[in-house]
């Protein structure tokens, strides 16, 4: 870790222009090319990830929020995003109340998951 990690981090880093984006739920999406991230700070259940894509926002599960800060703060997976190299693989689950919830796994556009 260096002194300068602990610096406030510049969350315009992304190139996509998010003019006239809407929110969307990751139950209603498909798979994306990622474009980017940001946490929501003004939500009524606190801090929430959001994941941006070629024409929408999508909230994501509050389970990847420390992921998705640790994401943000990354320069070379900043790169990759930018570059259009990442999607966001979405599956769903049954969760412990027999509910259906969604979340993303994260690959690279030449399948690579690793």
């Amino acid at each position: 870790m260096k002194i300068t990690d602990f610096n406030k981090h510049d969350y315009t880093v992304y190139t996509i222009n998010t003019e006239g984006f809407e929110y969307k739920n990751l139950a209603s999406g498909e798979d994306v090319v990622v474009r980017g991230f940001f946490i929501n700070t003004k939500t009524a259940y606190g801090e929430q990830p959001v994941m941006i894509t070629d024409n929408c926002y999508v909230n994501l599960p509050k389970h990847l929020l420390d992921d998705i800060k640790h994401i943000i703060k990354d320069d070379e997976i900043t790169k990759d995003i930018n570059s259009g190299k990442v999607r966001a693989e979405r599956y769903s689950y049954i969760g412990s109340d027999k509910k259906e919830y969604y979340s993303v796994r994260w690959i690279y556009n030449n399948g690579d998951i690793s």
